[in-house]
């Protein structure tokens, strides 16, 4: 465990650094333009309520039965602390 802490601070002085070489630069290296516009639709589509409920995003949230595991992280950066607070409110448990 102790080689891959020093390896990853030696080859990634930061985090900036991390993510421009080794996170960007993979979507670069491997993925297909195509491949991220529909990651991108699929985000910006996943709304429940436009195939149930009526639109009402609040009421979709509150029918799913299903138990989840909210575990916010400060260095999220797809999703951080501050955008589950909303969803915690909504979600029945």
């Amino acid at each position: 465990m102790r080689f891959l802490h020093v390896f990853f601070y030696v080859r990634y002085p930061d985090l900036n650094s991390f993510i421009r070489e080794r996170w960007e630069g993979r979507y670069i290296e491997y993925w297909d333009a195509n491949d991220m516009i529909a990651l991108l639709k699929t985000w910006q589509n996943g709304d429940i309520s436009i195939v149930r409920d009526g639109g009402d995003y609040e009421k979709a949230l509150k029918s799913i039965k299903a138990k989840g595991l909210i575990m916010p992280s400060k260095t999220d950066l797809y999703f951080p602390v501050s955008s589950t607070n909303n969803r915690e409110s909504t979600t029945a448990y």
